[in-house]
């Protein structure tokens, strides 16, 4: 019996070790102590004004894209209008080609017909909503007079914006295998476009920067094919974060999605609340077969931590004192030092669940410095006397156009500082000789 009870006992003492030491530590865990991450092979949300990066998983690596290749072709159909080379009202006659490649049940799209016309804001219209493949082969062929030729205008607007990741050989996005022979001179078969998360953002920040308007259709849930045609057909589209659909998201107004078996599911959308416009970039989240709409719930959560988690603060008001640092050491002076004071104040972008690690240092203006780098008297008051470096080594300054760990303010004498007169320099002199000598 002894021994029965020995054994309960250390039973019982191991189980109360356990759930004094091990339980309490996961019930503390919180949320906001994990680093936020999405489950997608590639991502990235940037700030849609200035291309400030929220958040960046593997974005730098080139994969395959889909039809959101067609944020690039639907660029490229736009600026043609905008310059007048195109217009919305203008008929397109459908080859041979294009019949067939519309006709093709296992991609995206709608039905055209050999020797029919068809308007251009038609074509645009399911390129957009259905991201009917045949419909923006017609556009581009159209636009440049054959799709190779109209690949090679998209690989230079990709060029002109810096972007280098970019595989583009077709302007639907579609596998080579699936082009019906008609693929651009050098790409193999089983290839289709390539870019990383990064530069497929960039492609979304140029379209809603320079064409506001797209937003008028990528906001839509459907719209109408061919109207008052006998092609007249409603085309709804494949944004399930739009209203009414089935991922709803308050504030979301774009932008287009794509899937391929080589890309999986992808979607690169499009977020604006209380003044501010957020993109991400979600790739290769799940495979062709599964798309449960998990591109959707990853994107949703990312919208939300780019809007919920950063904000766009004030971290240094003007004319108040500049923390952490020392007050500026001024040769020849009665003061001896400057207190620095900002002009301007000075706002960041701000993670509130991690707060930056932000360091200062001053680089006085060398016109006013001794061959030490030092401050020089006279120096007036309100007078610009030099920069403070404010530095962040976690790279919480970057955008997708520059790495940026450093941003530059000017500062200003907060006083009026005055030579040191002859006698005290006389005694000063006299003070280091003695000094230096002890």
């Amino acid at each position: 019996m002894k021994k029965r009870h020995s054994a309960q006992s250390i039973l019982t003492f191991s189980l109360l070790f356990l759930l004094f030491f091990f339980i309490p530590q996961q019930a503390d865990a919180s949320e906001g102590d994990v680093e936020f991450a999405v489950d997608v092979s590639a991502a990235i949300a940037i700030d849609a004004d200035t291309g400030k990066i929220f958040y960046a998983q593997n974005a730098e690596e080139a994969l395959p894209i889909a039809s959101t290749t067609k944020l690039l072709t639907m660029y490229l159909i736009l600026e043609a209008i905008d310059n007048g080379s195109l217009s919305w009202d203008e008929e397109i006659i459908i080859s041979k080609h294009l019949e067939e490649l519309s006709h093709n049940i296992n991609l995206s799209n709608v039905f055209l017909f050999e020797n029919y016309a068809y308007s251009v804001r038609d074509l645009f219209i399911a390129t957009e909503k259905v991201s009917a493949n045949a419909a923006a082969v017609a556009l581009a062929e159209r636009i440049a007079g054959s799709e190779p030729a109209f690949v090679e205008l998209m690989r230079a607007k990709l060029n002109s914006w810096g972007i280098r990741s970019g595989y583009i050989i077709s302007a639907s996005g579609i596998n080579n295998d699936d082009a019906l022979g008609q693929i651009f001179p050098g790409s193999q078969p089983g290839e289709e476009n390539l870019m990383s998360a990064r530069d497929l953002s960039i492609v979304a920040y140029h379209l809603i920067k320079d064409f506001p308007e797209i937003l008028d259709y990528t906001s839509k849930k459907s719209e109408i094919f061919a109207a008052e045609t006998e092609f007249e057909t409603l085309l709804v589209g494949t944004n399930q974060l739009l209203e009414d659909q089935k991922f709803y998201k308050e504030g979301v107004d774009g932008l287009k999605t794509g899937t391929t078996e080589l890309a999986g599911t992808c979607f690169v959308g499009t977020i604006a609340k209380e003044d501010r416009r957020v993109i991400t970039v979600v790739l290769n989240v799940e495979t062709f077969e599964e798309d449960s709409g998990k591109r959707f719930i990853e994107t949703g959560r990312l919208m939300d931590h780019a809007l919920n988690d950063w904000e766009y603060a004030l971290v240094y008001p003007k004319n108040s004192p500049i923390p952490s640092l020392d007050d500026v050491i001024v040769k020849n002076s009665i003061q001896e030092t400057a207190s620095l004071r900002l002009k301007d104040d000075i706002f960041m972008w701000v993670n509130k669940k991690q707060p930056g690690d932000l360091s200062l240092r001053f680089e006085p203006e060398a016109s006013g410095t001794d061959i030490d780098g030092n401050l020089q008297a006279p120096i007036a008051k309100d007078e610009y006397i030099g920069n403070i470096i404010i530095e962040s080594p976690s790279h919480s300054m970057d955008t997708v156009f520059f790495a940026g760990q450093t941003l530059t303010a000017a500062v200003y004498a907060d006083q009026d500082i005055e030579v040191l007169p002859w006698y005290l320099k006389v005694w000063q002199s006299i003070q280091n000789f003695f000094d230096n000598l002890f």
